[in-house]
């Protein structure tokens, strides 16, 4: 919606970039699609050129909008809620790689978009956002658990950017079962 973005604190920059590489002394992996950092009041979002370039910005991009909305509601302080009963994230970006992650990914239990989501509440949430605004990804929303995930996350953007009342779905609101337009 229009004046989306300028409710966001700083200035968002887009970069694109040949490629992206980290170290593993720095606690990042070893390469990625995109990242998303923060230099004073601007928010800074690098993608690396290439595919899958659109599923990269969404989820760089959700993780400026995840900071607004976690300082301005109280909307995801329950996330982990919304977790099958006795799973907890791994804390780290590489003990998926060699889980059994399986049970979680099940269609009809669904829980998380894939492995990596399991790493931390901020990934979880933004795996859902950048597989919400692509198209062909209803079957990553069938079951209940991604249903409530989704709608936590759409409901947290809504509130936090005052769109409560907006009339119009929302790109990343396309898979909800229940539309939250009034």
């Amino acid at each position: 919606p229009r004046g989306f973005f300028d409710q966001i604190y700083g200035t968002e920059k887009l970069c694109i970039v040949r490629s992206i590489t980290g170290t593993p002394a720095s606690g990042s992996v070893e390469a990625a699609q995109g990242i998303q950092y923060w230099s004073g009041k601007d928010a800074y979002v690098v993608l690396a050129a290439g595919e899958p370039l659109e599923y990269a910005f969404f989820h760089e991009i959700f993780h400026v909008i995840d900071n607004k909305v976690l300082s301005d509601t109280r909307v995801y302080y329950y996330w982990h809620n919304l977790n099958p009963a006795g799973f907890d994230y791994y804390w780290d970006n590489d003990s998926y790689l060699t889980a059994d992650n399986s049970e979680y990914l099940q269609e009809e239990s669904r829980a998380f978009i894939d492995g990596y989501s399991m790493c931390f509440p901020r990934e979880d949430r933004a795996r859902i956002m950048e597989y919400a605004c692509n198209p062909g990804n209803g079957d990553y929303f069938a079951s209940e658990i991604m249903q409530k995930k989704l709608q936590t996350l759409c409901l947290g953007i809504r509130e936090a950017f005052g769109l409560r009342n907006y009339d119009q779905p929302l790109l990343w609101e396309q898979y909800l079962s229940q539309p939250l337009t009034p």
